[in-house]
């Protein structure tokens, strides 16, 4: 076989050789011959969120007027970010949106208040609480500067908890819906304040035009749904104990919840009846199987929020039941080869965006919306020096793992926002302020791997195959990922005269030889080879954790190879 000897940086040389006689089998991908479905842009959003609970995100990084550092600026934009969710997650369903504004009718002080998030506690007033600077004006004018458009999420689990009456909660929460979108002397829902009198007041008469509405968050989390059944007067331990609801229990907790969507749907439709509506998938008592072929949420509801995090906790793995601390773990390879495979679903061994036994759901019209997903764990650190490898190498290739499978689901997933776009504190931020070990202001690993996806693909899925790829069964288990993963990954987009073939060599030491045909493409074409190469340290000038490199080349009877722990898109003029 003849193959590309491609000369990257000598360091690369050095610590990666791009070797000719690899041990690995030549993979052989075959490109489709017709496109198939677009690849939507709003997979490459981000999620702007302030966490009381230890990721400030743009509150630790803005002015006194809330204007982000221009520096932190200068890298968000650089991302071109085609969708934004604001402002929070979790702390969502237990904050008071009107925080986040001047001139709130009634209200004492003078100032924003600040925050108390969910687990704020009264023993210990100063945590868990989260400053106000950058609020809802402040994030409307970055978005004027940003051109995105936007995800709103509203606080949902008042109502579904009866803190509050049911149409009080309602009216409360979708106010943030008339703040941002309704027009000056819009006739509102009956009992609602004049928001948009309010916004205008703070400078801006005109309506800010969010595309987005999410109802809640994660109404799948073990404290949410236990506030909900004991607001029915229910006992929390139906949720995740021993005890199994009734069928008329599961009917109680169904009807409730669909007159709380109903409830908030209509609310929103009364203020703007075009806005798109998002609400979670998973349900207690899985009552979205009744739930969702409801016609009126049918017709209404457009996305189904799905949220992916992991490894989480990746310190302890098991083994045939047994667990085992990464300090004694025998075969390390196959702890990278889980780390860098997270945090999708695969199907014999490639990364999918969902499960293919199929949603249920998309076959009655909803499509998915992941609004929150990202590499996320701890443990890692101690196990670096065990294993061999710097985890954030194995954060780059999982993500670059979860665009492939938004790419090969894109028919049925047209929005994603990765979690989060700025912060320092979870250390998952696409822009990372924390500035440890002098670490200037960066793109975090998971925020270069998403900006190299955003500028390297085309506008359609194009189907190919591989064959003769390695694929390996795991050894150990991190939590519920189980899967086999194959070593190499690739998919294909395209657009007029231009094929991406987007390559993930997971072998930890080799070059991986690549063999490619179809589509027309000529056997010896001229392309481009990008390429991000994991470092074993991120010591440039800009603290980056990839080596970025490009190299034009011939490919040889349609052979070229890429390096190993890299992330590659071959692009090809046809």
């Amino acid at each position: 076989m003849k193959c590309i000897s491609l000369c990257f940086l000598p360091l690369f040389m050095l610590l990666f050789p791009f070797i000719c006689q690899s041990e690995l089998p030549v993979v052989n991908v075959r490109l489709g011959n017709e496109v198939a479905h677009p690849i939507p842009e709003k997979i490459f959003g981000q999620f702007l969120e302030r966490a009381s609970f230890g990721e400030p995100g743009p509150e630790g990084i803005c002015d006194a007027k809330g204007n982000l550092d221009p520096e932190a600026l200068a890298l968000v934009q650089e991302m071109g970010l085609p969708v934004i969710r604001f402002p929070g997650g979790s702390d969502i369903d237990y904050i008071d949106w009107r925080d986040m504004i001047d001139h709130v009718p009634g209200r004492a002080g003078a100032g924003r208040p600040v925050t108390r998030g969910m687990y704020y506690s009264f023993k210990d007033p100063g945590n868990h609480t989260i400053t106000n600077t950058f609020g809802w004006d402040e994030y409307w004018k970055l978005q004027k500067t940003l051109g995105n458009e936007t995800i709103v999420v509203l606080n949902f689990l008042e109502a579904c908890a009866r803190k509050k009456p049911l149409q009080e909660a309602a009216l409360h929460h979708v106010g943030l819906l008339a703040y941002c979108n309704a027009p000056l002397g819009a006739a509102l829902p009956e009992g609602m304040p004049d928001w948009p009198a309010v916004r205008a007041e703070n400078g801006h008469p005109e309506p800010f035009g969010a595309e987005y509405v999410q109802i809640g968050n994660e109404w799948f989390l073990g404290r949410w749904e236990q506030d909900v059944l004991v607001g029915l007067g229910l006992d929390p331990q139906l949720r995740g104990g021993e005890i199994k609801p009734t069928e008329a229990q599961r009917q109680l907790v169904a009807d409730w919840m669909k007159e709380c969507i109903l409830t908030y749907v209509r609310l929103i439709r009364e203020i703007d009846p075009d806005i798109k509506i998002i609400i979670d998938e998973g349900m207690i008592f899985k009552v979205d199987e009744i739930i969702l072929r409801d016609p009126e949420i049918r017709k209404e509801v457009g996305f189904l929020a799905k949220h992916f995090y992991s490894p989480m906790s990746s310190y302890t793995l098991t083994r045939e039941g047994e667990e085992v601390l990464v300090e004694g773990i025998e075969h390390p390879y196959d702890y990278w080869m889980r780390l860098s495979a997270m945090p999708g679903i695969y199907t014999d061994g490639m990364a999918m965006a969902f499960n293919r036994t199929g949603n249920p759901y998309t076959s009655l019209g909803y499509k998915m919306a992941y609004t929150e997903w990202n590499w996320n764990g701890w443990g890692w650190q101690k196990a670096d020096e065990q294993v061999g490898f710097p985890y954030r190498s194995a954060v780059g290739l999982g993500v670059a793992s979860m665009y492939h499978g938004f790419f090969r689901d894109a028919a049925s997933t047209e929005l994603a926002t990765q979690s989060m776009l700025i912060g320092k504190g979870w250390d998952i931020a696409a822009v990372n302020y924390a500035k440890r070990n002098g670490a200037p202001l960066h793109y975090g690993a998971q925020g270069q791997t998403s900006l190299f996806y955003r500028k390297h693909h085309g506008a359609f899925y194009l189907p190919l195959s591989i064959e003769n790829h390695r694929v390996h069964q795991p050894v150990y288990d991190v939590k519920w990922h189980k899967h086999s993963v194959s070593q190499f990954d690739a998919v294909s987009t395209a657009e007029e005269d231009t094929v991406y073939i987007h390559m993930i060599n997971r072998s930890f030491d080799e070059d991986q030889p690549v063999n490619l045909s179809g589509f027309d493409v000529p056997p010896h074409a001229e392309a481009t080879l990008h390429v991000m190469i994991a470092r074993d340290e991120p010591a440039d000038e800009v603290f980056r954790h990839f080596a970025e490199e490009e190299k034009t080349l011939t490919l040889q009877d349609g052979n070229f190879s890429v390096p190993p722990r890299s992330i590659s898109c071959l692009v090809i003029k046809k």
